[in-house]
């Protein structure tokens, strides 16, 4: 996914840029920019963070959040 590594390069080497497909949470992440920010990889699982995320959104009705921060140690 060319456009997730121009995403990446627009934001700059301090934004991680992740796209989940959350059908499969145990291997959730399909798109990566500067993964080197958290060490995941293609095929890494949903954090705790995105799960809890997932059931405050069907609470909401949402199908998808947006700029939502982290923060690594």
């Amino acid at each position: 996914m060319t456009h997730f590594r121009i995403l990446g390069a627009a934001l700059g080497k301090d934004c991680e840029v992740v796209l989940h497909d959350l059908r499969y949470p145990d291997e959730s992440v399909i798109a990566i920019a500067n993964g080197d920010i958290s060490s995941r990889k293609l095929g890494a699982p949903a954090t705790d963070f995105i799960l809890k995320l997932m059931q405050v959104g069907k609470k909401r009705d949402q199908e998808y959040m947006t700029n939502y921060y982290g923060k690594s140690v």
